[in-house]
């Protein structure tokens, strides 16, 4: 299976490699089942946040691509990223 994630707007090797290893990774049973539609839908979405962070000039810390991970493996919701993000260290207002 390929990977869908773009990798390559993620600074750090060892996301990298856990991008490429989980996209065809079968969820575990603690974790809620997400379909193969809902997951390329998230993964358009961190993309698309990915891409607008980089036009911007940012940079997404490691701590933020550890929560897309989970965004797009189905760990936590749409509304529990966003108040991580927020709650992050790494967020900051402008």
């Amino acid at each position: 299976m390929t990977t869908l994630i773009s990798t390559a707007l993620v600074r750090d090797e060892a996301l990298r490699k856990d991008l490429r290893m989980n996209a065809g990774t079968p969820l575990g049973a603690s974790v809620p089942a997400i379909s193969a539609v809902e997951r390329a839908h998230r993964v358009r979405e961190v993309d698309f946040a990915r891409g607008t962070v980089g036009y911007e000039g940012g940079i997404l810390s490691d701590e933020i691509e550890q929560l897309n991970i989970r965004y797009i493996n189905g760990e936590i919701s749409s509304d529990e990223l966003t108040d991580a993000i927020l709650a992050s260290n790494t967020a900051r207002a402008t």
